[in-house]
């Protein structure tokens, strides 16, 4: 199988509101299981020591998110009416999607109308089920609101991607399963892209009280997994998403990779002891083929996470066909545990839960502890020292390199699944490149743009030594650009961290709410080509640009800081034109065109009214003709011809007002493009805003910001292309949250 890379991963787990604060929590062998919220139901009510009680369940406690039943439906386009008749898995599914997407640096927006493929793993239908009970509360979205499909169907509606999309349920091992098939629709090219994960929330008893009769949930609500005193599991809900992409494509965009996936398998029992008892043989057969699909020797994987509910004939079936599995040619230790004994059975979402710490543990080389093991259960086999528990956290053994993994997810009807992750390629250096740095940070609000301040002012600083080049690059490049804007120019993390405030961020953000797209007029004047170098070192797409520029004006074989110190009268041409030219390539057209003094030229060039703008055509032009302005014409120009051949260009006269006061269409900008000084008049004073451009890096950035804060969508990668920078993680969006319950509906007119 081609490997399949890890871009991008998103979690909501009992204890762990999202992967940082997952990983932290397996390293400190946290118990995240506690008693049933209040708001599902009255715990003590039907609770009863006797798992046969007719109408009441064994287990107070189990693994429960906070919140449940909160969303930010504003936020997704979805009505209030719309977001009571949604059921809460669904919601899980479209917040963890997004929180993936952006934690891979995919600008959600950019992937409208892509080969996308969506798989979300649900099995749970506590929702559905208690709007059945009343149905004062079913509604006109009630159905697309509760059918199992809609949890992946859902996602692609809403990022617009035309892959396939399709929820499993094979119970317990759905979320895993959902992985194998986005990892084969990517093998086989099916597909560019997969978000695949699962979820499971628990909002009613019915399932508890039938779990609990026939025997499979635990007393104290935990998973006691290879434990003597393992009596069943705790269920548990939550979810998680990933995001996948073949790993040549993710070297080559220059992703950020969590892991790496090598080969997958599915199969069934087959016909065994019974519908829900566990098959040994068919559990080694799915781990051969899992290895034999990614190439692998049993003895190279270092730990293998076990499907392990801590029931007591699951646990010993499986511990015994991991062993059998993993024996062949093995010297070094494989490690042997289950996320299960932190946070419970997530049923549908148990998979995706495993197959995220089994991520973590190939990234970050450490395996943490197994919970709830005080002595080992006696049918498992003991004394193999090549198969251990972890009791607190292992560093992963130095000659099983480089580092692979096994994970099993097994469903209650015989439907299992086994995935072999790698660790991620060596990560690049930072990218080092001094500043200024240009940063962007937009939200859906103000509220939610205050607080994303916040959160980011919060991670640079506590980690000072974040290279801020990544960090402001992943901010351009790795986030949808909303309405409500903020952008700032910094030379350090200190200095980034201190414009931050989110009192600050919100009023600046404020000062512009509401404008419409700005109109910019392009300012070629005077000043020295040579303001342009420094810009051109730092921006590989400008700097080509102003070779090809040089090369029509017969300077081809000479670098521009050579050209430019030789012909510097000449070279004005060439400087403004490539300058305008870049920011053509970033997205901005002007609403019209002036020039003055020696800049004359170039803008006549540009709007295409120039003895030789046919010259120019092989740099980026306007998408039309724009207005012009000559101060040697005495103004704007009435109509599109071209200049007469024997117009004179140029001349020493002083900056000319009337470019304001005389434009044909409201002007917000003057873009200047050279490296003139300031010029006098009534720019100064409130007429229009003048941005300088051209004359250094910090200006640019500047201009670009104050841009961007106004309403312009630049295209961040092209400024970014060829500089080698990383993508990094940035906070994650502030969903602004209410509390959506079903209520009884009333009549229509």
């Amino acid at each position: 199988m081609k490997p399949i890379a890890v871009i991008g991963m998103a979690c909501r787990f009992p204890g762990a509101p999202d992967v940082g604060a997952f990983w932290r929590m397996l390293l400190d062998g946290v118990d995240a299981i506690g008693p049933i919220p209040p708001d599902r139901w009255d715990a003590d009510a039907f609770y009863h020591p006797k798992r046969t009680k007719v109408g009441k369940m064994i287990a107070r406690e189990g693994g429960f998110i906070e919140g449940v039943y909160d969303f930010d439906a504003r936020f997704f386009g979805l009505k209030e009416r719309q977001a009571r008749a949604t059921d809460p898995q669904q919601r899980l599914a479209l917040e963890l999607t997004w929180l993936a997407l952006e934690n891979a640096g995919l600008p959600a927006p950019e992937l409208a109308g892509s080969r996308t493929g969506v798989y979300m793993g649900v099995s749970n239908y506590d929702y559905g089920r208690a709007m059945s009970k009343n149905l004062a509360t079913i509604s006109a979205f009630s159905g697309v609101g509760t059918v199992q499909c809609v949890a992946a169907n859902h996602i692609s509606y809403f990022l617009d991607v035309r892959g396939p999309s399709m929820a499993v349920d094979t119970a317990c091992s759905a979320s895993l399963a959902t992985l194998h098939l986005a990892v084969r629709a990517l093998h086989y090219g099916e597909i560019d892209l997969a978000l695949a994960g699962g979820v499971n929330c628990i909002l009613s008893p019915e399932v508890s009280i039938g779990f609990s009769r026939a025997g499979m949930l635990a007393k104290d609500g935990r998973c006691k997994t290879f434990d003597r005193d393992a009596d069943g599991y705790g269920r548990s809900e939550g979810g998680g998403v990933v995001v996948l992409k073949r790993l040549a494509d993710a070297i080559d965009d220059g992703d950020a990779i969590d892991a790496v996936v090598r080969g997958s398998a599915l199969n069934h029992n087959g016909l065994s002891n019974g519908l829900s008892a566990p098959n040994g043989l068919a559990q080694t057969a799915l781990i051969a083929e899992a290895l034999a699909d990614a190439g692998t020797a049993p003895h190279r994987v270092g730990y293998v996470e076990a499907h392990g509910t801590g029931t007591p004939l699951g646990d010993p079936i499986e511990y015994k066909s991991i062993q059998q599995s993993f024996a062949e040619g093995r010297e070094t230790p494989c490690w042997i545990g289950s996320v299960k004994t932190n946070i419970g059975h997530l049923e549908s979402g148990a998979g995706i839960a495993g197959f995220i710490k089994t991520a973590l543990c190939v990234k970050h080389g450490l395996i943490p502890p197994h919970l709830h093991v005080k002595h080992a259960n006696p049918y498992i086999p003991a004394g193999d020292p090549r198969f251990a528990i972890p009791h607190e956290t292992v560093r992963w053994p130095e000659k099983l390199s480089p580092r692979l993994a096994g994970v099993s997810s097994f469903g209650f009807a015989g439907a299992n699944a086994h995935m072999i992750l790698a660790e991620p390629p060596p990560v690049p250096p930072p990218s080092g490149r001094a500043g200024p740095h240009l940063f962007t940070l937009s939200a859906k609000s103000e509220t939610a743009l205050a607080r994303l301040a916040q959160r980011c002012r919060d991670l640079l600083t506590d980690d000072p030594a974040l290279d801020l080049g990544d960090f402001c690059h992943s901010s351009r490049v790795g986030r949808a650009h909303f309405k409500h804007r903020f952008s700032a120019t910094a030379d350090t993390v200190e200095s980034l961290a201190a414009v931050l405030a989110p009192d600050q961020v919100a009023a600046e953000a404020r000062a512009v709410a509401g404008w419409k797209q700005p109109g910019v007029c392009f300012l070629f004047g005077d000043g020295a080509p040579d303001a342009c170098l420094a810009l051109a070192r730092a921006t590989p797409r400008f700097r080509e640009l102003l070779e090809l520029a040089l090369s029509t004006l017969g300077l081809s074989n000479a670098n521009p800081e050579t050209a430019i110190a030789q012909n510097r009268a000449e070279t004005v041409l060439a400087a403004q034109l490539a300058m305008a030219a870049l920011w053509l390539d970033l997205g901005l057209q002007p609403t019209a065109v002036a020039g003055w003094g020696a800049g004359e030229r170039a803008a006549a060039t540009f709007a295409g009214r120039s003895p030789n703008h046919a010259d120019w055509a092989a740099l980026p032009r306007p998408n039309a003709a724009p207005p012009l302005f000559l101060a040697s014409q005495g103004g704007w120009l009435d109509d599109e011809r071209a200049l007469p051949e024997d117009t004179t260009l140029g001349g020493n006269r002083g900056f000319p007002s009337e470019i304001v006061s005389d434009a044909p269409k409201s002007l917000l900008f003057l873009l200047a493009l050279g490296a003139d000084p300031d010029p006098p008049g009534p720019i100064q004073t409130g007429d229009a805003t003048l941005l300088p451009a051209g004359r250094s890096m910090a200006d640019f950035c500047q201009s670009m910001s104050r841009l961007y804060t106004t309403g312009v969508d630049f295209r961040w990668r092209t400024l970014d292309r060829g500089v080698a920078y990383r993508r990094v993680a940035l906070p994650n969006y502030p969903f602004e949250k209410k509390r959506f319950t079903m209520t009884a509906e009333t009549d229509e007119d």
